[in-house]
């Protein structure tokens, strides 16, 4: 089994006694067992016995300082979710229900090419604590969804 080695990377190890739970190398071999963490100047070091002698099987990836975080696992998917909502309209800033209205209307007017009207950031005390798929049906006539700050409710038109 060849070792991939995870080069030029912000690896959080979430590793509560570290004094630094950042590394820049992680090591793993074919059965995804991680072999080392660390920076990269003590990998050769560390990971003698599993490199082959002339190198060569090993897989490198240069991840360009980009974030990796071995072992964790997002059971309830926000990160997921918080991804995805990168193109949605942001209502969280709206602290009354015309507010709301009015942002998602002109998101409407302005974005006709959209098949639907997605929106995120909804804090349910800002539509006096109701969510009727009556106080959407008028501004668009595409599906309109409106995802809470929490990502637990999502507030729709009747079209959707």
């Amino acid at each position: 089994m060849a070792p991939t080695i995870v080069r030029n990377a912000c690896i959080f190890t979430s590793t509560k006694d570290a004094d630094d739970v950042v590394a820049g190398c992680l090591v793993f071999q074919d059965d995804g067992l991680i072999q080392y963490v660390g920076p990269e100047e003590g990998l050769e070091s560390h990971c003698q016995a599993i490199m082959p002698a002339s190198g060569s099987g090993v897989t490198e990836i240069d991840v360009d300082n980009r974030i990796v975080t071995p072992g964790f696992i997002d059971s309830h998917v926000h990160m997921l979710h918080f991804g995805l909502s990168l193109g949605k309209l942001d209502v969280m800033s709206c602290k009354t229900l015309e507010q709301i209205r009015d942002k998602i209307r002109r998101f409407g007017r302005s974005h006709p090419s959209e098949p639907r009207v997605l929106c995120k950031g909804w804090i349910q005390a800002s539509a006096a604590g109701q969510a009727l798929a009556s106080m959407l049906d008028d501004l668009d006539p595409r599906p309109i969804y409106v995802e809470a700050l929490d990502l637990h409710s999502i507030w729709r038109s009747t079209v959707a």
